[in-house]
């Protein structure tokens, strides 16, 4: 959040403008031969970027800026067409020398045509600093694609309380392409001016002038530069370049003791705290902790940095009087009240940012942001930061930050101190309890005591006291639903705060609600309890092949107990140990059951090591997750015997061979089963003497329905076949008896007609008459084309039969004068068994993918997945408790957990199983720069969907094409993604 305001009172309407100062040398721009495409963003590419400073032998420095941007596009155009330029009023001057368009060869001025404002900016107004910053904003008339934009202005001016010492930085890598940059330095000191290189290295030429030394580096067609995500704050993803005056570092400490000296003065104020503070307390360890408690308390955080009050700190006695103050009031007033009480204790800078690197840098006042206390007590350095809140229990246990290394402001101080390894008093022990009752449709009861010991309870005392309990309350809630989605409150959560042990401990009550899922149609059910809160502390690099190393939180130690209690004596577990142990974090895993008292009790205890996992090492971490997370959840069973319970594992519910490759066996191998039984059909008939008495081909009713369903229809085709080799017979014909019985769709209506005219079946005449022969004919062909669809297959089953039947029925009448033709024909051979798997492949098959058994081959609305399916993906964090799928596929035949695509309202998620780890990638609509589909145009191949993320990465789906739904998940995901993009020229921020 920033604060804007308009300053008409301070600035005029009118656009500062003087000439280009005659120290600055200018380049003549032109438009790029081949610029780089490919690397371009945000619709323009940057020809020129210019920074000169001119450094006099006393007095602020001036610093002169030109850029030259070629717009390309409208979005470029969105982008440019107005300019922002910060600087502070107080100490600085903006004047501007030149604005131009050049269009077409021609160069047009447009310092005239500009509208001008200054407005006030607080941009840090959330974490309460004022800096008293302006903005000058110009909006340019008249500017268009192709144009190429050219500006310059000068910033006179530095903040006088680094008293003219001189200190610059810029970046020489960017994220976006720049065809030419330019740094050039004239330094006129007689001070030597020292130049560092971060993260890589820039050559500097250096030459004398007439306007003083010259150092000047010229970087040309600069390729963009990517950053990765998830970086310490302390690396630097892009080379930078700094210029100071500073040689070493106790030059800046002789910067900062003037500016600390009063911090050792002892006012009134200040005495009486400390008397007071004296009397109050036993020990000088109370002492310390007493006096830091009372800065930190009384003492609210409200910095006005501006001018030299940026670095300046007041006087300790401004600070009690007026009750606010930044890092630097706070720490002069601590130290004068440690003062007071007779200890030592130092100012010490510090960067909260870059910390260790900080030394990379190089002696410079400009390299810190931050200031806090360093205590000299018993011989030992202690760091107390009087701006940190909610900090209890006694020194020296309480949390001390560390930020790699400090400057201390002290006589005789020359180099930076190691504020040593980071303090590992960040503890949490969490136990949770499953009470579980002797029904498996009863709610089981859930609660969870958790101890948030040190910099944890600091954090947790923090949270309730800007939160409500009701609120924090419902975040609980909500992130165990991701685990247990059926979970609700019982009774309101309880909140204790331990002062004196600096302990906070949180109190939580549940009910989970259908707890256990049922498979194998009701003979058995599964459970799995998680170690929820240790999933967050292994996060996933969200790219593998990095730059920089991926960051994470350190230091962490979680005790994690769970504890389940069974109404029931048959349950039995293995007792198990375990410890993952390696450069990154230590994982001690145990298993014990207690027969006695019916309870499981799982144990995990998680340390890490490191703040950060190096480039060379994402692989190993990779791996180390892996095998860290198996161990965060442990599946029971039962079977309806009640008679076995264990642990379950990913091999009891796995495939033991590639779902694909069974189904495309089983499918051959039934195929091969029916061609065998039609075989010997045909053979049995061919053999068979001609039964001169039959009229037609009679079989019972019941013969004919189970084999319809048996050979999914196939079996129709023999009866019409048989039933036209009779016509063929008696009328002496040449007709096909074969093909008339593969087209039967089209020759059913003859075919009934012929049934009809026969002289046997006049007496019949009225039954079957010709508007109900073709009401069935068509029926008859409407479940042909159904059966081409999976999702209709079933329902064309059922209306095939239907038609049918009234023919069947006929044909049997007409043979009604001797039954044991018709039951010559409706025997049962054992054949007939070679018809099952074929059956189970293409009748069971779309009976199971309807009753959501297995996934169906379509793509599938959110509400038609099974419920425990819902439930899977929340437990996997794919699903949120209160997310909704839009549209699903699952490209798996036999199992929904194997593999999945999918979006919801927010995101768009694809998991899949790879090496017996579920893989799963995501990413929220706002975070997507580009949706690419890709049809192959083949009967067998998933259309395939790519999914470009802003930051370089990408993942695929894969959506079915049966039904053509492929289209409309993909008009429903584009339609997703282009409503949650801003608008043109919007910020996502």
């Amino acid at each position: 959040m920033s604060l804007v305001l308009w300053a008409p009172h301070l600035f005029a309407d009118e656009l500062p403008l003087t000439a280009t100062p005659d120290w600055v040398s200018r380049y003549t721009v032109e438009r790029a031969s081949k610029p780089p495409i490919n690397q371009i963003k945000n619709g323009s590419y940057d020809l020129l970027y210019d920074q000169q400073v001119m450094v006099p032998e006393s007095g602020p420095a001036t610093y002169y800026y030109e850029q030259a941007i070629e717009i390309l596009n409208e979005e470029g155009l969105e982008a440019n067409s107005q300019l922002s330029i910060d600087f502070d009023p107080i100490y600085e001057q903006l004047t501007f020398h030149s604005i131009e368009i050049i269009r077409a060869g021609e160069v047009l001025d447009k310092t005239r045509d500009v509208r001008y404002r200054v407005l006030q900016r607080e941009e840090e107004l959330e974490d309460l600093i004022y800096d008293g910053g302006y903005t000058a904003n110009l909006i340019i008339n008249d500017v268009r694609v192709n144009d190429i934009l050219r500006y310059s202005y000068t910033v006179h001016g530095d903040n006088p309380v680094f008293d003219n010492r001189f200190s610059y930085t810029s970046s020489t890598e960017w994220s976006v392409p720049v065809e030419l940059q330019r740094i050039r330095i004239l330094w006129n000191k007689t001070n030597a001016l020292y130049i560092r290189h971060l993260s890589g290295s820039v050559p500097v030429k250096e030459t004398s002038t007439h306007v003083g030394k010259e150092y000047l580096i010229e970087l040309k067609k600069l390729g963009a530069v990517y950053s990765d995500s998830e970086t310490p704050s302390w690396f630097y993803q892009r080379s930078k370049v700094h210029f100071n005056e500073y040689g070493q570092w106790s030059d800046v400490v002789a910067w900062g003791l003037p500016l600390y000296a009063s911090a050792y003065n002892v006012d009134v104020i200040t005495a009486q705290k400390a008397e007071r503070i004296q009397l109050e307390t036993e020990s000088k360890e109370e002492q310390i902790s007493k006096a830091l408690q009372v800065v930190q308390n009384e003492i609210r955080y409200l910095g006005l940095e501006m001018g030299t009050n940026s670095h300046k700190p007041s006087l300790a006695t401004e600070t009690w009087e007026r009750r606010w103050g930044d890092c630097k009031d706070k720490t002069v007033a601590l130290i004068s009240l440690l003062t007071a009480l007779g200890f030592e204790a130092y100012p010490a800078l510090v960067n909260t940012r870059i910390q260790q690197t900080v030394a990379e840098f190089g002696p410079s006042a400009t390299a810190f942001n931050h200031v806090l206390v360093a205590l000299r007590y018993q011989g030992q350095i202690y760091w107390l930061d009087p701006t940190r809140r909610y900090q209890v229990g006694m020194f020296p246990d309480i949390y001390q930050p560390q930020y790699g290394l400090a400057l201390v402001i002290e006589e005789g101080v020359n180099s930076l101190t190691q504020m040593g390894e980071k303090q590992a008093v960040s503890h949490q022990y969490i136990e949770e309890i499953f009470t579980l009752s002797d029904s498996r449709d009863a709610p089981v009861k859930f609660s969870a005591m958790t101890k948030y010991m040190g910099r944890s309870a600091e954090s947790k005392r923090e949270q309730f006291a800007s939160d409500s309990i009701q609120s924090v309350q419902r975040a609980h809630e909500e992130f165990y639903e991701y685990y247990y989605p059926n979970i609700t409150t019982s009774s309101n959560l309880s909140f204790e705060d331990h002062t004196n042990e600096n302990e906070v401990i949180v109190n939580e009550h549940y009910e989970i609600d259908n707890f256990w899922e049922e498979l194998n149609e009701g003979t058995r059910h599964e459970t799995t309890f998680y170690f929820a809160n240790l999933y967050s502390f292994l996060p996933k690099p969200e790219s593998r092949n990095r730059n920089s190393p991926f960051a994470w939180a350190h230091p962490i130690n979680v005790d994690s107990i769970i504890e389940v209690r069974f109404a029931e004596d048959h349950w039995d577990f293995e007792n198990e140990d375990i410890t993952l142990e390696n450069k990154f974090f230590t994982l001690k895993h145990r298993v014990r059951f207690d027969s006695d008292s019916r309870t499981l009790r799982l144990e995990a205890n998680f340390q890490t090591h490191t703040d950060y996992i190096g480039t060379e090492d994402i692989e190993d971490y990779i791996e180390a997750r892996s095998k860290a997370r198996d161990l965060f959840s442990y599946g029971i069973f039962i079977d309806t015997s009640g008679n076995s319970s264990d642990e379950v594992t990913e091999e009891d519910t796995e495939p033991f061979w590639d779902d694909l490759t069974i189904y495309v066996a089983a499918m051959l191998g039934s195929v091969a089963l029916a061609i065998i039984a039609f075989i010997l059909w045909r053979s049995e008939f061919v053999q068979q003497e001609v039964n001169t008495e039959q009229i037609f081909y009679p079989v019972s009713i019941t013969k004919f329905v189970l084999l319809t369903i048996l050979t999914a229809k196939i079996y129709t085709i023999y009866w019409f076949y048989r039933n036209w080799h009779y016509v063929k017979r008696i009328a002496d014909s040449q007709l096909s008896p074969i093909w008339r019985a593969i087209f039967s769709p089209f020759w059913f209506i003859p075919f009934a007609l012929t049934v009809r005219n026969s002289a046997e079946y006049k007496k019949d005449i009225d039954f079957l008459n010709k508007p109900i022969i073709i009401l069935l004919g068509l029926t008859y062909f409407t479940s042909a084309a159904l059966g081409f669809t999976s999702e209709f297959y079933l329902f064309s089953l059922l209306l095939c039969i239907a038609s049918m039947l009234p023919l069947v029925i006929q044909v049997n009448r007409l043979n009604m004068d001797d039954t044991s033709i018709i039951k010559n024909n409706s025997g049962f051979h054992p054949r007939y068994l070679l018809l099952v798997p074929f059956f189970i492949v293409f009748v069971g098959d779309p009976l199971a993918m309807h009753t959501k058994m297995v996934p169906s081959d379509r793509v599938l609305a959110g509400d038609e997945l099974p419920e425990s399916h819902i439930r899977f993906l929340q437990r996997k964090k794919i699903l949120r408790p209160s997310e909704k799928i839009d549209q699903f596929y699952s490209a798996s035949i036999f199992d929904w957990k194997a593999d999945g695509n999918g979006f919801t309202e927010d995101t768009v998620f694809s998991y899949w199983k790879e090496d017996d780890e579920l893989i799963v990638e995501s990413a929220n609509f706002d975070e997507i720069s580009k949706i690419v589909s890709e049809d192959k145009n083949t009967w067998q191949s998933d259309t395939i969907i790519n999914i470009y993320r802003d930051d370089g990465s990408d993942f695929l789906l894969y959506v079915s094409k049966v039904d053509r739904k492929d289209k409309g998940f993909i008009k429903a995901l584009m339609q997703r993604w282009q409503t949650s993009r801003p608008p043109a020229g919007e910020s996502t921020n």
